[in-house]
């Protein structure tokens, strides 16, 4: 299953950027949730388009234009985009092997918010690193501590 097709099972089936994702493409939604996250509109007709208007900023005047065909009328909520990395980003650096570890210091982004971000999306990281142990140190007293008893 490509980074995409996970990607598009985030979205509910019927969410408007479920829609957009299936018609237009995953690029299209990313476009909008950059641009015009964590709004509510109404989705203009096509002719009342015009260069200055942010969907049109957003997606370009056909894209807008595109988008407008398809939602004419339509009231609608744009989820904010996730802080980091992208979906998509995050998805194909498992598919290549990355680890939980490797993504949160690549996208600066904790242990635990990549693993919830990968369970949002359906996803248990395969990739484990091995716990390697610390090495002792050569110049600290590495005398084991004598054991605890009761009796002294």
């Amino acid at each position: 299953m490509t980074a995409t097709a996970r990607a598009r099972e985030y979205f509910e089936p019927d969410s408007f950027c479920r829609h957009v994702m299936d018609t237009l493409g995953y690029e299209v939604v990313q476009a909008i949730r950059e641009r015009l996250g964590g709004q509510e509109f109404k989705i203009p007709h096509p002719k009342n388009l015009f260069e200055g208007h942010p969907l049109a900023e957003a997606l370009g005047l056909d894209g807008a234009r595109a988008l407008a065909e398809q939602f004419n009328g339509e009231k609608v909520y744009v989820p904010q985009p996730m802080k980091g990395a992208t979906d998509t980003a995050l998805l194909e650096a498992v598919e290549a092997g990355a680890t939980n570890h490797d993504l949160a210091d690549r996208y600066d982004l904790t242990l635990r918010h990549v693993r919830r971000r990968l369970a949002m999306l359906g996803v248990r990281n395969p990739n484990h690193r091995t716990p390697v142990g610390r090495p002792r140190s050569t110049d600290r007293n590495d005398v084991a501590p004598k054991p605890f008893s009761l009796d002294q």
